[in-house]
């Protein structure tokens, strides 16, 4: 809640108008950080609509590092994209089917908050 009232979260705050520089910087992450920025911007109260561009782009990234993604950033990127209704295009779509694929062949790895998370974002 600190960080909406900081950074402005919502279609004019500053998380908004970040999102496309942002998008310039994501190949230059993690696969943990991709799924932390997701995430966050999932919950932020940015509008999809403002970071489609930004979730295209973090799906694309996924799925050509998606063999570096451990349970929690699998967990963490599917929440994202069903918590903003799958932004992000055809490269969301088919970041969700290998996250559904990964899903299935990490679970003896999975906490149950893992399942929880992934659970709900392929209800």
């Amino acid at each position: 809640a600190f960080a909406k009232l900081r950074l402005g979260g919502g279609d004019r705050g500053l998380l908004a108008a970040f999102a496309g520089q942002l998008g310039s910087w994501l190949s230059e992450l993690y696969p943990k950080e991709l799924a932390i920025v997701a995430n966050a911007y999932a919950r932020s109260g940015v509008p999809a609509a403002a970071c489609d561009d930004l979730f295209a782009t973090i799906a694309e990234q996924a799925l050509e590092c998606s063999s570096e993604l451990n349970a929690q950033d699998v967990a963490n990127l599917a929440n994202a994209y069903a918590r903003l209704d799958a932004p992000g295009g055809r490269a969301a779509q088919e970041l969700l089917t290998a996250l559904g694929s990964l899903a299935r062949q990490m679970l003896p790895e999975f906490e149950p908050q893992h399942v929880a998370a992934v659970s709900w974002a392929f209800a």
